[in-house]
């Protein structure tokens, strides 16, 4: 019988409003939002950006780019899934149409996440698109260390995007190196049984994209391990270590 109180653990946070930081001391935090941050930032650092930025709201976002060149930057952002006065559309086709080093970059729940996670010892930005890369950069250098999947759900609630996203990552990983919560295991077999655009199309959001004409953006962010890059959090600043 395997000694399971040595593996480090794996579990699925469900939503941004469920971090707590104190816990996630020492561990990786993995930060999804599906549709539609975290698939935007990775499709901006495979292109044209050497850094994302990001922001709790539109406000502090201005207040970024107001400390930047304007020939530098592109400034990005939405709330409640409509895009902010001022900014560019904060999509990943859309993002990847400028060609601008700095993206700032604001959304209604994945900057926030990501800007909530930072207690951890690392923090990933991870999409359907760089599962893979994220994944096996962490299995290299983070050997023995408990992973932290973070759904950033929306609205305080659940979104079963990111639960599908949650479930891909864990299925990439050795499994017999950890110890499964019951989010976790959950997470993987929704996955397992789980067609990517059923799962996107039908999702709350999903729905409202599709019915503003983006179903093209869905489809985009619903490729798999399109991209080879793995963004990383630092001192504020999402770039590529890969």
């Amino acid at each position: 019988m395997s000694d399971n109180s040595s593996k480090p653990s794996l579990h699925v946070v469900l939503k941004k409003e469920d971090i707590n930081p104190e816990r996630l001391q020492g561990k990786i935090a993995f930060v999804l939002d599906i549709l539609c941050a975290t698939s935007s930032i990775t499709a901006a650092l495979a292109n044209h950006a050497q850094r994302v930025i990001p922001a709790l709201n539109g406000e502090q976002a201005l207040a970024i780019a107001d400390t930047l060149d304007p020939d530098e930057y592109t400034l990005a952002g939405e709330l409640n899934a409509e895009t902010l006065q001022g900014f560019s559309a904060a999509t990943p086709i859309s993002i990847i149409q400028h060609n601008k080093p700095s993206l700032v970059y604001a959304t209604t729940n994945g900057t926030v996440a990501l800007l909530g996670s930072q207690t951890a010892k690392t923090v990933y930005a991870v999409s359907l698109l760089n599962a893979k890369a994220v994944i096996q950069h962490a299995l290299t250098h983070h050997p023995g260390v408990t992973f932290i999947i973070i759904c950033s759900g929306s609205r305080n609630a659940f979104n079963m995007e990111d639960f599908y996203g949650a479930g891909y990552l864990i299925s990439l990983l050795p499994l017999e190196n950890f110890n499964l919560t019951d989010s976790a295991t959950a997470a993987l077999q929704y996955y397992q049984g789980t067609d990517v655009k059923d799962c996107l199309y039908n999702s709350r959001v999903g729905k409202r994209l599709i019915a503003k004409g983006a179903q093209d953006e869905v489809d985009f962010i619903a490729q798999k391990d399109i991209y080879a890059v793995v963004p990383q959090l630092i001192n504020g600043t999402l770039v590529n270590i890969a």
